[in-house]
């Protein structure tokens, strides 16, 4: 270490040498990942968590969950499109004994729900206009029919959701007020 001239800082550290063993070098980065991997390994597994799965908060995570459920919402109505167009396989879905137009009324009412639900989820239908969208849905004699039957097991479903109760507050309040 050289003693510092009159202008100069002293040292607080010695200055970097130069890389002269890669093994050690080597070494400690393998140490380097394993502790990392130690601090965020999935218990189960072991696998690497990415780290937006380890902050579910992050701005990145809720986007992806959002996509994820307008995915899984998207295959849902393209379902209950099908079965409420297709006789065969609304016979093949529909409970023992009951009608087969019945059931494809209240899956093409299921379709009308859960369409306006994902388009409420992201955004697209605000809470103040959640409640004209849902007295429209009611005024639709197969919507309310379709309501009172399932109504109960919506509200169910929803359950811890914040959106979902907002969503089945909103139907409920309409089919009350239209019966």
């Amino acid at each position: 270490m050289t003693t510092p001239g009159p202008h100069q800082r002293p040292l607080l550290c010695r200055p970097r040498e130069p890389l002269r063993d890669r093994a050690a070098h080597h070494q400690h980065y393998e140490r380097t990942v394993e502790a990392h991997e130690a601090h965020h390994c999935d218990s189960h597994d072991g696998r690497l968590r990415r780290q937006r799965r380890c902050h579910p908060d992050r701005p990145g995570a809720r986007h992806q969950r959002e996509r994820n459920e307008a995915l899984a919402a998207g295959h849902q109505i393209e379902w209950l499109s099908r079965v409420s167009t297709n006789a065969d396989l609304a016979r093949v879905w529909a409970k023992e004994g009951m009608d087969i137009k019945a059931y494809q009324e209240h899956m093409s009412a299921n379709r009308m729900f859960c369409q306006l639900s994902l388009r409420h989820r992201l955004g697209l239908v605000s809470d103040r206009m959640l409640p004209f969208f849902a007295r429209a849905l009611m005024e639709n004699e197969a919507c309310k029919k379709y309501w009172d039957q399932f109504g109960a097991l919506r509200e169910e479903e929803a359950e811890g959701d914040r959106k979902s109760e907002k969503f089945t507050e909103a139907m409920s309040l309409a089919a009350h007020a239209v019966a």
